[in-house]
């Protein structure tokens, strides 16, 4: 808004840019807390990330042609991929950990049939040595991930589970 005082230009004050700016800063912040709070849209994002995360640890040990694991640790509810250095997929000293992510804070590995190991395997071709399912959930619901033998990819499971 720009007016004309005696003959002079005046512009927005620097008061009225900093009130403007805190308002949409305000109004974002609560809209991207509510987005997030819906639980089917944390569990089903979370769900989404380990499928993607699996699917790259099979192409990498496919296009590398070397054996790489997933392993999941339920207590601190995270997994991180061994066998590769890939700065795109969580690590031993950086795993992906739901507990202390600010996006998924909540979201819990819940259930898996993964044994005393704990790991998902891809063997050098890029196979699942053996098939696996791991359970995230969040408030209430929860999301299933079904790693298929073979050359087949992680697939996050259609129906949500109460």
């Amino acid at each position: 808004m720009i007016k004309r005082v005696q003959g002079r230009t005046r512009g927005f004050t620097i008061l009225e840019l900093c009130v403007t700016l805190v308002l949409i800063t305000v109004t974002a912040t609560l809209s991207i807390w509510a987005y997030f709070s819906r639980s089917e849209i944390t569990l089903v994002n979370a769900a989404e990330l380990l499928v993607e995360d699996l699917r790259i640890a099979q192409m990498r040990a496919a296009c590398n042609r070397t054996p790489v694991e997933v392993v999941f640790d339920r207590k601190a509810n995270s997994y991180h991929v061994a066998g590769i250095d890939d700065p795109s997929l969580p690590r031993e000293g950086r795993p992906r950990a739901y507990a202390v992510d600010a996006v998924f804070e909540g979201v819990r590995i819940t259930g898996d049939d993964l044994g005393a190991t704990q790991t998902i395997t891809f063997n050098e071709r890029g196979q699942a040595v053996r098939a696996a399912r791991i359970t995230l959930s969040f408030r209430g619901d929860s999301r299933t991930v079904l790693v298929p033998t073979g050359e087949n990819y992680a697939v996050l499971a259609d129906e949500p589970h109460h």
